[in-house]
């Protein structure tokens, strides 16, 4: 049985073997429940069945704020060295965070920096001007096991960092986190208070207004924050709610970074759960529409049908960047999205007529080379601030904005740039729409839909749906949607057949890795697409494939797919229809299409 069990009063444990003539004394043995790994003091390792150490306790360290920290020993307090400051060094790991005065004396952490040495590579991450890891905004190191959470937020016209790290490896670390360097300089809160104004705002006032985070380890860091705020001559009451946004979800995001890196440990404890996968993945996967997840390798600026069927087709091009890690450097940076009329016997006889394009999308990164390039000249504002193109119809769109075609049933086109924080998840879109995926009746397009419900609908499937939530309703408030800047964009591709959800990044994934990728997703289907034949490589997950044992086969590409080559699935280009894999099976439609 498990020892997690809550209903377990009693362990016995039986000690049998041992080197002859040895004897095993157990001497005032004391038993006591602990329901969670934290509560173990530091530095006291949990043994293995053969006595070896696997682990120790797991100890939290964080950042947030102007900057306030909690030790891994729990011990709150404040730094405002400018510069460069060591937050977590072993022999092979060094994370840092940069601190930048804002006001007098005190400042805020406006970068991290990590160098990390792993199976002789050297390994160089930077985060700064809103940047964060690509996936869930978390980095995980094998060796030191250590797991870091990157957080920030726009706050006047600046990009304030949080940092969550969980380790059991902290005997020996150096740096803030560790109460044991006593080279850092830590101050208490009243060394900061002393630095408030005389007008600041009492605590009891700041005490309510923060009163969403009492009893939590950032309780005091949001009175602080508020307080120093009211001492700003132009400070506006949305300052305050970001900074009381920050210390509220920082109560969120350290307890999930908390559960995942104790899900760690009592897999190295136990073998039981996932085991847990470090690095960054960047090569391309595919979210099956049955629940499969899996690799799709591909090759270099080559083209791929992911989805085929009468009325639409839907390719993607791979692109290499050669700076990245192997195994991390393939991602998609073009789509092509044709709409058709539909009809089907085209794609069976050649005599028959070639169907008739509706409408044409095309989303490409301008210079896959070229990283941050700023708008040029005309526009003050540009999507992905200059390195992102829609092609409509043939039209070329640089610009945020709404775009409406009424002709051939209609198409509507919504882009705009996103706050890191408003980037969506790419892993819960399924999850989050899925149910809603298929099957609805052929409609109107919803041209009196005002372009912020888009983003404001959906805030809670964000990155960072707290931080993401306040950047929406500031957008609200002020008009100016289409006015942001940013190097990511967010695009909604709406007709009467499918809308599509596309979400367009610059990645820092290490200091010499840059690259582009572009994201998409279905959120809505047609009863009239649903009933077509799907093929390509997200339509053939439609059907889900099973194993003899009955279980369904979730992650294997060789048996999920029919073409077993990547070629099998290759077109010309954009729009290129001709794939070896869209004819295996294609007598299919004679009997349940779908």
């Amino acid at each position: 049985r498990l020892l997690s069990e809550a209903n377990i009063d009693l362990v016995l444990f039986n000690f049998l073997g041992g080197p002859p003539n040895t004897v095993l004394k157990l001497d005032n043995t004391v038993a006591q429940r602990i329901d969670d790994y934290a509560d173990l003091p530091g530095g006291v390792p949990i043994l293995g069945l053969e006595g070896d150490p696997l682990v120790g306790a797991i100890k939290a360290c964080s950042m947030i704020g102007d900057p306030h920290y909690v030790s891994f020993g729990g011990v709150p307090f404040d730094n405002h060295e400018p510069g460069w400051n060591t937050l977590y060094e072993t022999a092979k790991l060094k994370i840092e965070v940069h601190h930048l005065l804002v006001i007098g004396e005190m400042s805020v952490a406006d970068a991290v920096r990590i160098n990390y040495e792993y199976d002789g590579k050297r390994l160089y991450y930077e985060f700064k001007d809103g940047a964060v890891p690509l996936i869930d905004s978390t980095l995980t190191f094998p060796d030191p096991a250590v797991r870091i959470t990157i957080g920030t937020l726009q706050w006047r016209k600046m990009w304030p960092y949080s940092i969550y790290l969980s380790t059991y490896e902290v005997s020996g670390c150096g740096g803030l986190c560790c109460d044991g360097d006593f080279t850092q300089v830590r101050q208490n809160v009243t060394e900061t208070e002393d630095l408030l104004c005389d007008t600041a705002m009492s605590i009891k006032d700041a005490e309510a207004l923060c009163y969403k985070s009492r009893d939590t380890d950032f309780f005091e860091a949001c009175i602080l924050d508020v307080r120093i705020m009211s001492c700003v001559e132009d400070a506006t009451p949305t300052d305050s709610a970001k900074l009381i946004a920050i210390s509220t979800e920082s109560v969120e995001v350290k307890q999930a970074a908390m559960d995942a890196a104790e899900s760690e440990v009592h897999y190295a404890i136990t073998g039981i759960g996932k085991e847990p996968d470090y690095g960054v993945v960047g090569d391309p996967l595919i979210m099956g529409l049955s629940g499969q997840v899996f690799k799709f390798d591909g090759r270099n600026d080559a083209w791929y049908a992911n989805l085929a069927s009468d009325s639409l087709q839907w390719n993607m091009k791979f692109h290499q960047f050669e700076e990245c890690p192997e195994h991390e450097d393939l991602f998609v940076t073009e789509l092509g999205i044709g709409f058709y009329e539909s009809n089907y016997l085209s794609r069976l006889f050649s005599t028959q007529k070639s169907r008739t394009m509706l409408h044409s999308v095309a989303i490409r990164v301008i210079d896959e080379n070229e990283f941050f390039p700023g708008c040029p000249s005309g526009p003050e504002v540009c999507l992905g601030d200059g390195s992102l193109e829609i092609v409509v119809d043939g039209e070329s769109i640089t610009s945020p904005g709404d775009y409406y075609s009424s002709a051939n049933g209609g198409l509507r086109v919504v882009a705009y740039n996103v706050d890191g924080a408003c980037s969506r998840k790419w892993f819960d879109f399924v999850e989050a729409e899925g149910n809603d995926l298929f099957g609805r009746p052929a409609r109107l397009l919803s041209g009196n839909k005002p372009p912020i419900d888009y983003l404001v609908e959906d805030w809670e499937t964000m990155v960072n749906p707290v931080a993401c939530n306040e950047w929406a309703q500031d957008r609200v408030q002020y008009d100016d949607l289409f006015l942001q800047r940013g190097r990511w964009s967010t695009i909604h591709i709406e007709t009467p057949l499918v809308t599509f959800h596309v979400e367009y990044r610059q990645n820092i994934a290490s200091g010499n890795c840059l690259s582009h990728n572009v994201d998409a997703w279905m959120a809505e289907t047609s009863s009239e697409l649903s009933s077509e034949t799907w093929k390509g490589i997200l339509g053939e997950t439609r059907r889900p494939k099973y194993y003899k044992n009955g279980e369904q086969i979730l992650g294997d590409r060789a048996l999920i797919l029919s073409g077993k080559e990547d070629s099998d699935y290759e077109v010309s280009g954009t729009f290129g229809s001709d794939f070896a894999a869209m004819d295996y099976g294609s007598w299919g439609w004679l009997g349940s299409r779908g």
